[in-house]
């Protein structure tokens, strides 16, 4: 089926994230087990680096990263990628950086990565997990463009007052757990909303059930996308058309 979408978005991020038991080989650190999953990916991430002694882990909505000590490979789609994958012994992210256009793409990219983590001993996944971040910046109200009930600071102070106003919401849904966190995060008070969902699987399952659960967690995702926004918004998303 051919996936609905609108003519523009809001995406900054989206990041889906893998943890599986260890790789000894990766562990230790070895460059030339890590070239086995390189040479698979290699014609969409034509770009490596070795970060010795490193793991990176991405922390958003600001987007730095966290060094331990641990070897991690990232690989990319340009010099200046827009599409990164890191692979460290026990975990795999593929991070899209402001360049999501369908899920149909970035699923097609989840499976050639886990096409080639395959090659390893991996039969088990003990953490799957799937984040998307809106930035809505509108020359707009935005009041006018996200679900009212998000406005949860509506009419205790003057807007013209607020400096940060962030929530946050976990919840269980079905199988998963639920992250939501949205709000106005800066000091461009009510210039900019975000809309940040963090969708977990968290129970050990077998390596080829992510497929099914990435889009389980898409579909989730996109319905609770859809009770965060308004009328407004969805037309300025399909470029006009109501």
């Amino acid at each position: 089926m051919k996936e609905k979408t609108y003519i523009k978005n809001y995406l900054t991020d989206v990041i889906f994230e893998v943890n599986f038991p260890p790789i000894l080989e990766l562990m230790g650190g070895d460059d030339q087990y890590a070239s086995i999953f390189q040479k698979n990916i290699v014609d969409k991430f034509p770009y490596s680096e070795i970060k010795k002694g490193e793991e990176i882990t991405l922390n958003v909505p600001k987007i730095k990263s966290e060094r331990k000590k641990i070897n991690s490979w990232l690989f990319k789609d340009d010099v200046i990628p827009k599409k990164i994958v890191i692979l460290n012994y026990n975990k795999i992210v593929l991070h899209y950086k402001k360049h999501y256009t369908t899920f149909n793409d970035f699923f097609e990219t989840i499976q050639l990565i886990f096409d080639a983590l395959c090659k390893y001993p991996v039969r088990k996944v003990e953490y799957i997990g799937m984040r998307y971040i809106n930035q809505i910046d509108e020359n707009k109200n935005l009041e006018d463009l996200i679900n009212e009930k998000l406005h949860i600071t509506s009419g205790f102070v003057d807007k013209d007052d607020i400096l940060r106003s962030m929530h946050s919401l976990e919840f269980r849904k079905e199988d998963y757990v639920f992250n939501f966190n949205f709000g106005y995060p800066n000091s461009r008070a009510m210039k900019e909303f975000v809309l940040d969902y963090i969708c977990k699987y968290k129970e050990v399952t077998d390596i080829n059930n992510v497929s099914k659960i990435a889009r389980e967690m898409n579909k989730i995702i996109k319905e609770y996308f859809e009770k965060s926004i308004s009328k407004g918004l969805r037309e300025i998303m399909n470029g006009g058309r109501k």
